[in-house]
């Protein structure tokens, strides 16, 4: 199973752009792909953690598992006295908040705030590779390494988790564990009944249960050849803990698991700090991306949408700058000019399905293009296809895939049991559990970026005075303009009946007639 397909954490192979143009301004825009557009592409290239393992093994490589410290603390001040006995002092400019309701959070969630006045661009937590658990602890374990050889990063996470939980105080890595949750709520592990009743309509609830389906095939392939330590349960706890707490460093290449950085609240702005390993200084550093001052809340920067975070970490954005759903787009297999349009799809990067991007105020140029190639009818409109630029190919054409767009989003909305105001309204409760507060939180999301692509669509329909006819475009309005023209006529009919009556009295319509 590909861990990415799990953890919906950024793509490993480098960051893939989409362009965008507003609905209200024709700006460029650069968005980043979550795994959600990623997925396949994953599985194709598979796990590349053995292609860097080399790299992987630097992390923490001053000393073995057996040396770590154990302690049973999990404040910042332990972790910053466990790194000092490991020989690595660290840098903590960060203190545990209170749980009250902060910003985009909720109040059951733990906070972090900057202790003194932090510069843009320094190091706010800087934390020894020595305390950090990537694959390479898997492997040099060899109970476990017999258990998850040809299995994914992050399951093999898993694994070490639950041995190391089960363990209890004589596991090396005891303040870790302890850092970290016994179990994490995420609509993965939900039931069927508890997706249906709180994600009916949003695309998370059949791709929670295809998650789901997917561990369940992981466990039966472990089942029957696993120690007694690890259980079903035991597993799947320790995966929603590993897929909520796993950090990605994308300067090796790998995931690992660190206290106090698995908590850190992410956010989609780009105000958002930055997480990465040095090689150099055998450190993994959160490293601010604007300035902070004493008592600021401390964010790490996610390009996510609320969806897939939401499955990973079982939180919701409030206003998550970087949400969006996916839109997908198929060529028609019956055209006759299917061939011509696949080759130019695949020459610009696409296949002849594909998932775009829909934000709340705008829409990918690449989508575009491509609804206006998939309808074209005559091969000669085939040179106009621009994928850099919003550039429209007829207004026949602009008419059927914005009235496509519009259907599809008709569809969608109409699979939610409420309304965007009912959510508005459920969330106004005090008694609201969690889990009821987070999936509305979704729904409310996922239903203004439905509307406002709406609103987009038809505001970019309004110039399009006609109906497209095998003729051309056709006033909407010619049935009604026919009818008054009639009204109005009738007046003028006895004097146009005279008038006729005349005319053939003299013969004006017989050239034979002899006057």
């Amino acid at each position: 199973m590909n861990p990415s397909a799990l953890s919906g954490i950024v793509p490993r192979n480098g960051v893939n752009c989409v362009s965008c143009v507003g609905f209200h301004v024709k700006d460029m825009w650069h968005v980043q792909r979550s795994s959600l557009h990623c997925l396949d592409q994953r599985a194709r290239n598979g796990n590349n953690t053995i292609v860097n393992s080399h790299r992987v093994r630097q992390i923490g490589h001053h000393s073995t598992p057996g040396q770590r410290i154990r302690c049973s603390a999990v404040s910042v001040g332990a972790v910053e006295e466990w790194c000092q006995k490991v020989g690595s002092p660290g840098i903590f400019m960060c203190s545990e908040g209170s749980d009250e309701d902060v910003g985009n959070v909720e109040s059951d969630r733990r906070v972090y705030r900057a202790k003194q006045d932090v510069d843009k661009g320094a190091a706010i937590i800087s934390i020894p590779g020595d305390v950090a658990v990537t694959i390479t602890d898997v492997e040099q374990d060899e109970e476990l390494k017999a258990i998850t050889e040809g299995r994914s990063e992050l399951v093999c996470l898993a694994i070490f988790v639950a041995k190391h939980k089960s363990m209890g105080d004589v596991s090396p890595w005891n303040i870790l564990m302890q850092s970290l949750p016994e179990f994490v709520d995420l609509p993965v592990f939900w039931s069927e009944d508890e997706r249906a009743r709180l994600l009916r309509g949003s695309a998370v609830a059949e791709e929670s249960r295809s998650r789901n389906n997917e561990l369940q095939k992981e466990w039966e392939s472990l089942e029957g050849t696993c120690p007694s330590w690890l259980t079903k349960d035991g597993f799947f706890n320790a995966m929603s803990v590993v897929l909520s707490h796993a950090v990605f460093l994308p300067s090796v290449g790998c995931f690992a698991l660190l206290p106090i950085l698995g908590d850190i609240q992410k956010t989609g702005s780009g105000s958002g700090a930055s997480i990465d390993y040095d090689v150099n200084s055998n450190m993994v550093t959160v490293t601010s991306s604007i300035s902070l001052s004493a008592g600021d809340v401390i964010e790490v920067f996610d390009g996510r949408p609320n969806g897939e975070i939401f499955m990973a970490t079982g939180y919701v954005e409030k206003a998550n700058p970087a949400d969006y759903l996916v839109l997908n787009a198929s060529l028609v297999v019956a055209d006759r000019l299917y061939t011509m349009k696949e080759e130019v799809a695949n020459a610009m990067g696409f296949s002849k399905s594909v998932d775009f991007p829909i934000y709340q105020d705008r829409l990918a140029i690449q989508h575009l293009a491509y609804l206006r190639m998939s309808r074209i009818t005559d091969a000669a409109q085939m040179a106009k296809v621009n994928f850099e630029e919003d550039v429209i190919i007829s207004q026949e054409n602009e008419y059927e895939i914005l009235q496509l767009v519009m259907g599809d989003l008709r569809e969608w909305l109409q699979q939610y049991e409420g309304g965007l105001e009912d959510d508005v309204k459920e969330l106004q409760r005090t008694d609201l559990s969690r889990r009821d507060r987070m999936a509305t939180m979704l729904r409310l999301g996922e239903k203004k970026i439905l509307r406002g692509t709406m609103d987009g669509v038809r505001k970019r329909l309004a110039p399009i005075r006609g109906i497209p006819t095998k003729s051309g475009l056709e006033d909407p309005n010619s049935d009604l303009i026919e009818i008054f023209d009639a009204i109005e006529a009738i007046p003028s009919a006895p004097k146009k009946l005279w008038q006729g009556l005349q005319s053939w009295a003299k013969g004006d319509q017989d050239p034979n007639w002899k006057r």
